[in-house]
């Protein structure tokens, strides 16, 4: 009868699989497309998605649908597949708020394997911050990019769960050329 050593009993199961989302073990929503190719590569010996750019492919994604967003720690939204795809356009649909004024930031996140998470900064771009004076408004900002996932969180200040919330919509166009 052969047995186990420890070693394998304690790294089993207890880190998530490449690409898998880490809470719920299942693969994040791909983006498909109909040009999308698999290319051998030589060095990990192992075949990879590639894509070709010659037809412009669009598709919607919705990060955070219409969401009261009160004051707790931050939230982080579903991660999306977008290797696929070369940039985006990132849709913010913020309402008037109501109660105490409060503070809305916005952060967005890369990852290589949809398990460690690096956020995105460009200039101003990638935290970005409201106030409840600039409300309502409806705002749109292109992002490139850069890893096979991505991912928002938001988080809140000077709110509370009574009375004061901050409603908004976040969902963004990618597109493959």
């Amino acid at each position: 009868m052969e047995t186990i050593p420890e070693d394998k009993e304690k790294i089993s199961h207890k880190t998530p699989k490449e690409g898998r989302d880490p809470l719920t073990s299942k693969l994040p929503n791909r983006g498909y497309l109909r040009d999308s190719i698999q290319s051998w590569n030589e060095r990990t010996n192992k075949y990879e998605p590639g894509w070709e750019h010659r037809f412009n492919k669009r598709t919607e994604f919705t990060f955070f649908e219409l969401t009261n967003a009160y004051e707790t720690g931050p939230i982080s939204s579903k991660s999306f597949y977008c290797a696929p795809y070369r940039n985006a356009l990132l849709m913010i649909d913020l309402k008037d708020t109501e109660g105490a004024p409060t503070r809305f930031l916005l952060l967005c996140w890369f990852s290589w394997d949809n398990v460690n998470w690096f956020q995105f900064m460009e200039d101003a771009w990638g935290r970005m911050q409201w106030e409840d004076i600039d409300m309502p408004s409806k705002e749109s900002y292109p992002i490139p990019i850069l890893a096979p996932y991505i991912k928002f969180s938001y988080g809140i200040s000077g709110g509370d769960v009574q009375s004061k919330y901050f409603p908004f919509k976040l969902s963004a166009i990618f597109n493959s050329v």
